[in-house]
């Protein structure tokens, strides 16, 4: 090819993105940035840093807006702070509420001797409990009617 086909065939068209075929394999951007990005509708839309910044990462984001964890969750040693005072019993404690009024303590369940008694719960339900791994394992209702009944 000479220079002038090139020219006249390639630079200066007014070719489109939306012109050219949908792309088969992985496409580089080989270190560039695609820039701007509208507002995504579809979920198969590309999400521009704004977008995300505003949507996920905002200090408006609350934890009552995230759905709730659907395995252990890890902090990777973070503390959780500025919590608010307690106000019913399934709410968190701060140290400064509970120190002095409830036994704190860091040991975690699997570090407790194995008691020697029945346990009590209280007429209290577990919840969340994992399907059976080991035959000594506690079983949910729901994996007991799936494994076993019909």
């Amino acid at each position: 090819m000479n220079k002038q086909y090139v020219d006249s065939n390639f630079y200066g068209t007014s070719t489109t993105l939306d012109q050219i075929n949908a792309p088969v394999n992985t496409v580089s951007m080989n270190n560039n940035r695609i820039t701007n990005l509208d507002t995504p509708v579809g979920s198969g839309d590309a999400v521009n840093k704004g977008y995300i910044d505003s949507n996920f990462y905002s200090n408006t984001t609350t934890l009552d807006s995230i759905s709730a964890p659907t395995a252990s969750l890890s902090l990777n040693s973070q503390l959780i702070t500025n919590l608010a005072n307690a106000v019913s019993g399934t709410d968190a404690l701060n140290l400064d509420t509970a120190d002095g009024r409830y036994y704190v303590n860091t040991t975690t369940l699997n570090n407790i001797t194995a008691p020697n008694n029945d346990l009590s719960m209280n007429s209290h339900i577990i919840y969340n409990l994992a399907d059976p791994i080991d035959p000594q394992d506690a079983v949910t209702k729901n994996y007991l009617s799936t494994n076993y009944f019909d």
